[in-house]
This record gives structure tokens, C-alpha cells and sequence, in this order.
């Protein structure tokens, strides 16, 4: 199961991290004298994504729970394609607004799918290990960065 399953959910999380980082670097490429932009509708841009991330967690929890994640992943990913092509015909800042929010709804839903299709797939003495080495990775990962503060 796992060597069917984790690179196509690894494949799928690499997606969304390059994802949430082509804004920047488009931005480098010209993004924003194309579109008329300035610094604050950019950064208006950047931040209305995690909004609305944040804000669809929840229901695309709720969704997962009453759909099956096998229907409810495929589902979120086509959503997802459709806003990155909507994406590339933008034109104005109320467009690349507009598509963003749209990412932050179709995305919210990735890593809640991942999570349940990683954990309640397994066995349960498997899913409560894999349970205990990602706590004890996110641990680490917030020790090491309180110890970069000081």
C-alpha cells in the first residue's frame, strides 16, 4: 500500500508547495508591470491565498469525512488545474485576486487529504508510528528554529 500511495501524495504536496511559490517567482519575471500592479494589490495578492486556506480547512474537512478521499482528492486536484489555467488568462488585479482566492479554497483541502489517506489507510499500530515520527519531526522542526532565534 505505501509504496503505491506515498509517491503519488509526495507528488501531489510537491505540486502545491511549488505552487504556492510561482507567484514570487512571476513576480520576478515581470508579474507585476504586466498587470499594472502595485506593491500593495501584489501583496494583497500574496496574502488573500492563506486567508482562504486557513478558512477552507474546516469544510474541506467536513467534505473529506462525508466523501471518500478517493473521490474527494481527484475532485480538489481538477478544481485546483482549472484555477491554475484560469490563472494564466489574468489580466488585472482584480483577476489575480480573484484566482488566488480560488487557490486558497481548491488547495485547502490537499494536505487534510493527504494526512487522512496516510494515516487511517494503515493499520492502526502502523498509522499511531507514523503519528509519533511526524509529531517528533514537527518537534525538532520547531526546536530548531527556536534555537536559529537565539
Amino acid at each position: 500500500m505505501d509504496l503505491r500511495l506515498v509517491p503519488i501524495l509526495a507528488l501531489l504536496y510537491l505540486m502545491s508547495f511549488l505552487d504556492r511559490g510561482n507567484i514570487g517567482n512571476a513576480n520576478i519575471q515581470g508579474l507585476s508591470t504586466d498587470l499594472g500592479l502595485a506593491g500593495w494589490q501584489y501583496n494583497w495578492c500574496l496574502t488573500v491565498f492563506f486567508f482562504f486556506y486557513a478558512l477552507f480547512e474546516v469544510p474541506s474537512n467536513l467534505m473529506l469525512k462525508k466523501l471518500r478521499p478517493s473521490r474527494w482528492l481527484p475532485s480538489i486536484m481538477i478544481a485546483w488545474g482549472l484555477v491554475m489555467t484560469m490563472m494564466g488568462l489574468v489580466r488585472d488585479f482584480k483577476g489575480l485576486l480573484i484566482t488566488r482566492i480560488f487557490l486558497g479554497i481548491t488547495e485547502a483541502g490537499l494536505f487534510p487529504g493527504c494526512a487522512v489517506c496516510s494515516f487511517l489507510i494503515q493499520r492502526l499500530p502502523a498509522s499511531r508510528s507514523r503519528a509519533c515520527l511526524c509529531l517528533c519531526v514537527f518537534v525538532g522542526g520547531i526546536a530548531d528554529s527556536l534555537d536559529s532565534i537565539t
